[in-house]
């Protein structure tokens, strides 16, 4: 077996690297990001792939376990993701290789064809450099306000509209971190405004057997905080409200003042520009850390994600795409989330291609 390691200034290059050198072929075995000495320090992505040379069977056949002896916990976590990327421009030969030239209004139209925003859609096509392609492009984009890993730790309320996934997204993430990571973790719901939330949320704790607990104010959440204090992750549920209730933003505000409490805006990839807009603005008020996008399954195009993530400049902790708990959340990969929406608006009205974004579940088995 051949074993080599190749570096990159981001992921897309490195693989694109592990193609040019080992060809289709190649399987990744590890990836990760090096950072370099000083203040002023930049970083490379670091990939490990392996090449069968026998006629023994290679680690495309032989599955996760074969795959564990050669990659720590670490190192697969995201391994997924990443793959994504790669399969997509493997299975495509007619894609412009890395390095091609991309024609700026070209790059724009298809910005637009993803429903970015047309003065973002201008802005990103005009800052490439003419050998850079467009998926790589917006890959560094999107790293860029993705900076950090995110995970869920501590205390964290989502808050968002009605209607984005907030509750079903705190059960993926209190599964993931209970089922497969054996956290100690508690669900909280404040949302007193819906019929049967409180409910909902109740069973799902009940399901992945975690404690869960109803505060509809101030004092009763924190009674709840003060109870859990020693749980390695609180999840919060919150009511969602429509973007001109004021009355909403000013009690969250107040609801979660003095506490410890994490604020996460939850937005769909559904939603259309101007509701983005607004939603940006309401919730901007609030102290808000990060930034979750939910349904990608559901949306034709992807733009909403660029969108999103424009208006609010937050980093971008997790993204859902599908209905299955925990399975259907992953902490985003730049270059799996730009392929994808490239690949969607050169899809164009034959539909977007399946997600291949990975799950948290697979990157932690």
């Amino acid at each position: 077996m051949q074993l080599r390691t190749f570096t990159g200034p981001d992921m897309a290059a490195a693989l694109a690297a592990v193609k040019k050198a080992l060809g289709p072929d190649a399987i990744v075995v590890a990836t990760r990001q090096v950072q370099k000495p000083g203040l002023m320090r930049g970083g490379v992505v670091e990939v490990t792939a392996a090449l069968e040379i026998d006629e023994k069977p290679t680690l495309r056949t032989t599955g996760v376990k074969e795959l564990n002896k050669y990659a720590t916990a670490d190192m697969r976590n995201g391994l997924t993701r990443d793959l994504a990327s790669l399969r997509a421009e493997l299975r495509d030969p007619a894609r412009p290789a890395y390095g091609a030239s991309f024609d700026a209004d070209e790059a724009r139209r298809t910005l637009e064809n993803a429903d970015v925003e047309t003065e973002l859609a201008t802005e990103l096509a005009d800052k490439l450099d003419g050998e850079t392609d467009l998926t790589t492009h917006v890959a560094r984009e999107l790293g860029s306000l993705t900076r950090e890993s995110l995970e869920a730790r501590g205390i964290i309320a989502l808050v968002g509209p009605t209607g984005v996934g907030k509750t079903t997204s705190i059960a993926k993430l209190a599964a993931v971190a209970s089922l497969v990571r054996g956290r100690q973790v508690a669900l909280i719901s404040t949302d007193n405004y819906r019929i049967g939330a409180g409910e909902q949320l109740a069973a799902y704790a009940n399901l992945i057997g975690v404690p869960y607990a109803m505060a509809p104010d101030r004092k009763a959440l924190s009674d709840a905080l003060r109870e859990h204090r020693n749980a390695d992750l609180v999840l919060v549920d919150t009511a969602g409200r429509g973007v001109r209730d004021s009355e909403h933003i000013t009690g969250l505000t107040e609801l979660f003042s003095g506490t410890p409490t994490q604020i996460w805006l939850t937005l769909s990839a559904t939603t259309r520009q101007s509701e983005l807009r607004a939603l940006a603005r309401a919730y901007g008020q609030l102290p808000t850390k990060a930034l979750i996008m939910t349904k990608l399954d559901e949306a034709a195009q992807l733009g909403a994600l660029l969108n999103a993530c424009f208006h609010t400049r937050l980093p971008l902790a997790y993204v859902t795409h599908g209905q299955r708990v925990p399975e259907d959340v992953v902490r985003p990969s730049p270059s799996a989330l730009a392929t994808a929406l490239v690949t969607a608006a050169n899809a164009g009205d034959e539909g977007a291609p399946s997600l291949e974004l990975g799950s948290e579940v697979q990157s932690w088995s």
